[in-house]
């Protein structure tokens, strides 16, 4: 891979909107996908700022919050190849030193401009004024809340990227090299320096030292500082965190308001207070030490998969509370483990390891049978063609690990396969997993948690698919209409980010379009008509008029519930996500034949079950009226009318499927009633079998 491919994935950007898209916004975009697929980022915004603060330039790309932390990271942008087209190859360029330095000098007197409140008035339609109300309310630089970030195509000298750390405020660069190679391997492989602090004392024996350096599975316990372990979440943050079973819980439990008062209070008692900290590796570096001991220099893929509350609340101490740890020492046991274990073994590691709060299953979800289904769908269905294929059939590349396109495309020899590869699966029918969150939390009509950002929507995903059950209980798999039912909601999602484009919406696109996709879901009752857009690979005019109704009513009532709160934030809230269903947004979009329902949690359900609700589901309001009504007439069981009339009122309206019990009402009901009039032509052969239970 050369950052020739990344400039395909910008000019794919570039062109995915009506009218184009800017190139520094699509380059912004590409460049931080790929930090926030290597778990870095939470939900980056592009809102570009350039002012003067007296003399100094100052200037910002854009922005990111990871709230958990309590982290802002800030954007420097420098596009080394900005006297190219986009469908010019991209060759290696460096990037001068004066360049970068100059880059983060303008990024970093921004920032501090800002926050001192010395920045020029700045439009309410600016995407920018939120990030600056950020800034100067609840992530001030000076209390090491903000991380300033380098982001350029071409690539920076060791020499150059370490004169950055003289900011006064806490720097990264992500250059071509650390791009690409992120992108190849799907992640940033993570390497814990302990030999930067002189190493650390071992309990192994000389034969479990032997055998880890071979490369066998192995165990060390060790104890490693306060302050190396806060400087290493402070850099990686979630990342450390990957595989630990459950995210940061903030100081709200008995567990971290503990962790905090004793590093107030009694530091020196941590160690015998605190349980520890289980780790995982891949690889690790010792050093036999004159007295015949062993020392840690180094632990490639290192991992905390137990503690990560123990390490943020250290970490919070040391960046909010500006507290010295230099005394306190953390337990660490570290397990060894081979690469080609690491899936199966640390999954249950992290799991029997952690024992201070209860655990949920949903949080261990790797190489799920409901996503490798969904690839192999990926790879096997064609549409006929899309508004930039030339009329050739495409296929949604579904990349259900990342850096999977790119390592396809890598496979291939010649210019002429890459060619027909990119051809069948051009970069803009591609989606990842986190994507796959986006679009169906959305029509599950949970904008709030898509605003959550990208693993944080996957993981509620996974939780509405069933993964707190074994295989043999939970969700079925999805077959090929769904799958195809999943690229129409893609195809929904690009469209209303392009009409966000038309109207000027620049901020927070992708959380607003989830929020008129919610709008839509509600008001259509979940139905869509899903052949249609498969086969014509676009929205009907009669979505298209309702999003561009839906979208600016949803921005309008955001930005009115927000007040004085960042908007992308208040996004993630419930309370805005209710504040948006209850507004009164009159969207003409009237259900008709060829629309049906879809719904992702109903695949939450056992097999039967959920072949029932598609068979019930497959009535309108009116119908259900009309068997509600037959049974009246029949003097039939008062709770058959009921639930029928239930059916219709409430549940169908609103795209919501019955429970479990109203269900086998309901089938009772079609038993008798499934030939009346009214129902003609809905209802197969195959759907009157499913009802009598044949």
């Amino acid at each position: 891979m050369s950052i020739d491919s990344i400039r395909e994935e910008v000019l794919e950007v570039a062109h995915s909107e009506a009218g184009g898209l800017h190139r520094s916004e699509a380059i912004f975009r590409v460049l931080t996908s790929i930090v926030t697929d290597a778990g870095f980022l939470t939900n980056p915004q592009w809102s570009p700022l350039q002012f003067k603060d007296g003399r100094l330039s100052c200037s910002i790309e854009g922005y990111d919050i990871d709230e958990e932390d309590g982290i802002m990271t800030v954007f420097a942008m420098i596009d080394a190849h900005g006297d190219l087209e986009l469908d010019r190859a991209w060759p290696d360029v460096t990037c001068a030193k004066k360049d970068i330095d100059r880059a983060l000098k303008e990024l970093v007197s921004a920032v501090q401009a800002i926050e001192k409140g010395d920045f020029p008035p700045i439009e309410d339609s600016s995407p920018a004024r939120e990030m600056v109300k950020s800034i100067s309310q609840d992530y001030r630089p000076s209390e090491g809340r903000v991380v300033c970030c380098l982001l350029t195509t071409g690539k920076v000298s060791s020499v150059a990227a370490e004169s950055v750390a003289e900011a006064s405020i806490r720097t990264a660069v992500w250059d071509a090299d650390r791009l690409i190679r992120t992108r190849e391997n799907g992640r940033e492989p993570l390497v814990a320096d302990f030999e930067s602090i002189g190493g650390l004392p071992c309990l192994v024996s000389a034969h479990e030292a032997a055998e880890i350096q071979e490369g066998r599975l192995g165990v060390l316990i060790t104890k490693v500082p306060g302050s190396f372990l806060a400087k290493l979440y402070n850099e990686y943050r979630g990342r450390l965190l990957e595989r630990n079973v459950r995210a940061f819980l903030q100081f709200t439990g008995k567990v971290n308001k503990g962790i905090r008062v004793t590093i107030h209070e009694e530091p020196e008692h941590f160690l015998s207070f605190n349980n520890g900290i289980s780790c995982t590796a891949s690889r690790v570096r010792l050093r036999k030490t004159a007295d015949g001991n062993h020392s840690l220099l180094a632990a490639e893929d290192f991992q905390i998969v137990n503690g990560g509350q123990t390490t943020a609340s250290i970490a919070r101490c040391v960046r909010e509370d500006r507290i010295d740890v230099s005394s306190i020492g953390v337990a660490m046991k570290l397990t060894v483990v081979p690469p080609e274990l690491i899936t199966e073994l640390v999954p249950r590691i992290s799991r029997f390891a952690n024992t201070q709060n209860r655990i949920q299953e949903t949080d261990f979800f790797a190489n799920d049978p409901w996503h490798i289904e969904l690839e192999r769908h990926s790879r096997a269905l064609e549409a006929e063609r899309d508004e930039g294929s030339s009329g050739r059939p495409i296929r949604w590349y579904y990349e259900r690990v990342r850096g999977q396109y790119a390592e396809d495309l890598a496979k291939l020899s010649t210019r002429p396969q890459k060619e027909a590869f990119r051809a069948r699966h051009p970069a803009r029918a591609r989606f990842a997993k986190t994507d796959l969150a986006k679009y169906l939390l959305a029509w599950e009509q949970e904008a709030n948690s898509v605003s959550l950002g990208g693993q944080k929507a996957f993981a509620r995903l996974m939780a509405v698919l069933g993964a707190t059950s074994t295989n043999a209980e939970r969700s079925q798999l999805p077959n090929e209409e769904d799958f195809r039912r999943i690229c129409g909601l893609a195809i929904v999602q690009r469209h209303g980010e392009r009409v966000c484009g038309e109207l000027g919406i620049v901020g927070y696109r992708a959380n607003l379009v989830a929020y008129a996709i919610m709008v839509l879901s509600v008001k259509s009752g979940k139905r869509f008509p899903w052949r249609r857009l498969w086969t014509t690979q676009a929205v009907t005019p009669e979505i298209d008029r309702a999003l561009r109704i839906t979208i600016p009513a949803c921005d309008t009532a955001i930005r009115v519930s927000a007040g004085a709160r960042n908007v992308t934030e208040w996004a993630k809230k419930a309370e805005c996500r209710e504040f948006v269903l209850g507004r009164s947004i009159d969207v003409e979009l009237t259900p008709e034949a060829d629309w049906d329902q879809f719904s992702i949690k109903d695949m939450a359900r056992p097999k039967a079950e959920a072949d029932l609700l598609k068979v019930l589901n497959k009535l309108s309001s009116e119908q259900w009226l009309k068997v509600a009504a037959a049974a009246q007439r029949d003097d039939a069981n008062e709770i058959w009318v009921g639930v029928a009339q239930t059916m219709a009122r409430q549940l169908v309206p609103k795209g919501r499927s019955p429970s479990e019990k109203q269900a086998k009402i309901l089938r009772k009901t079609l038993v008798r009633y499934a030939s009346i009039p009214a129902l003609a032509g809905t209802l197969s052969e195959d759907d009157k079998k499913l009802i009598q239970g044949q």
